[in-house]
């Protein structure tokens, strides 16, 4: 059964993708450090601007009874498009966090 990418605001065709950031340790959310505190703030201001801009439907920290874990769900061309948004994710580049990014087959959105 073939599915038919959505289509953006600007016309173009566009996948779901789901990004899951990988903090450095499973507790990560009760002990961080000034530092780590301080990239996860540029974190969440670069997350709010792709909201803004369109390219985020939803994001946030998810409550994993192994620890707590970043989701974010990104409307994008390809994969490739949303790697280079996470590589540029004020806590991956500070060296906080890694992350993972897999495509939603045939998502669906209101």
């Amino acid at each position: 059964m073939s599915q038919t990418p959505a289509v953006g605001s600007s016309g173009e065709r566009s996948s779901l993708f789901l990004f899951r950031l990988i903090p450095p340790r499973a507790d990560f959310a009760q002990t961080m450090t000034a530092e780590e505190q301080s990239a996860m703030a540029e974190h969440m201001q670069y997350w709010q601007r792709l909201l803004h801009e369109g390219l985020v439907v939803v994001y946030g920290p998810v409550a994993d009874p192994e620890g707590v874990w970043g989701l974010g769900v990104l409307r994008a061309a390809d994969r490739a498009e949303v790697l280079a948004i996470g590589e540029r994710d004020p806590s991956v580049t500070a060296g906080v966090n890694t992350f993972e990014v897999f495509e939603i087959m045939g998502g669906h959105t209101g």
